[in-house]
């Protein structure tokens, strides 16, 4: 890659990435939010984060307040799912196969921890999956 197309009289040059990569390119940085409301009291948010971004809910939230949208931030509740994985008697996976997804699923990072949600205001609603 190159820098600017004018000639520095530097070693170094400042390539200004952002400039370079298409705005539809899948690695670029994309924070789209949606919002839909039944009524007053409920609205759903929905927020899209690029592949190199790390998602913080609360801090997408208090931007949104900056930005206009009336809320009470204390008040929201967050609705999570949350499967729980059992291991059937006529599994199509070998054993083996099977245990290790059910070991790999039950340690995997909370979604309230990966999304940074507190946990006081995590509603989780769960199935449980027979594999």
């Amino acid at each position: 890659m190159r820098g600017t197309d004018e000639v520095s009289g530097s070693l170094f040059s400042y390539v200004d990435l952002e400039a370079r990569i298409p705005a539809r390119h899948p690695l670029r940085k994309i924070r789209q939010v949606r919002m839909t409301s039944s009524d007053d009291r409920f609205r759903r948010i929905t927020l899209s984060y690029g592949y190199a971004e790390e998602p913080d809910v609360p801090q997408a939230l208090m931007l949104l307040r900056r930005k206009g949208l009336k809320f009470d931030i204390m008040s929201t509740s967050f609705i999570l799912s949350r499967r729980s994985l059992r291991l059937s008697v006529r599994s199509e996976l070998p054993y083996w196969q099977a245990r290790l997804f059910i070991y790999l699923a039950r340690n995997a990072t909370a979604a309230s921890d990966y999304f940074r949600i507190p946990a006081g205001r995590v509603v989780e609603l769960g199935v449980q999956i027979s594999i």
